[in-house]
């Protein structure tokens, strides 16, 4: 953000099924508050504070975890394991695999983020399949 108070970045957590049954977490002006794990334009590493949140919240929103009852009680730190970037060189997409230890069991969750706008203001973090 380095200097500019007024840039506003939207976060959108998005968690989907291959039934199209999903959920999605959307806040305004989320920078400040995850400080320097967000920065407009650069999607944060998957082990950054502000992507261990986002991703917790994302799978906590999504109608079956919720209709299960799930909830993660330890997350190990997520890896990355995939990475594009445009011809710039700029990371435009960031694939990430955590372990997940919740009240119904051991599993692994993955994940990923991409870019909805073309100024790279609004983050979409994505859980194609959920692991229950």
């Amino acid at each position: 953000m380095s200097g500019n108070n007024n840039t506003t970045l939207a976060i959108i957590g998005v968690v989907s099924v291959a039934t199209i049954f999903g959920a999605y977490a959307y806040e305004k002006g989320l920078l400040p508050s995850f400080g320097s794990g967000i920065v407009a334009g650069q999607i944060p590493a998957c082990e950054s504070p502000a992507t261990v949140s986002l991703a917790t919240r994302a799978f906590h929103q999504a109608p079956r975890i919720k209709q299960l009852g799930v909830t993660i009680q330890r997350m190990n730190t997520p890896g990355q394991q995939y990475e594009r970037k445009d011809d710039a060189g700029v990371v435009v997409e960031r694939s990430c695999l955590t372990e997940i230890y919740t009240n119904s069991g051991h599993s692994f969750l993955g994940f990923k983020m991409t870019w909805t706008t073309p100024a790279r203001t609004e983050l979409w973090l994505e859980i194609p399949v959920l692991p229950f």
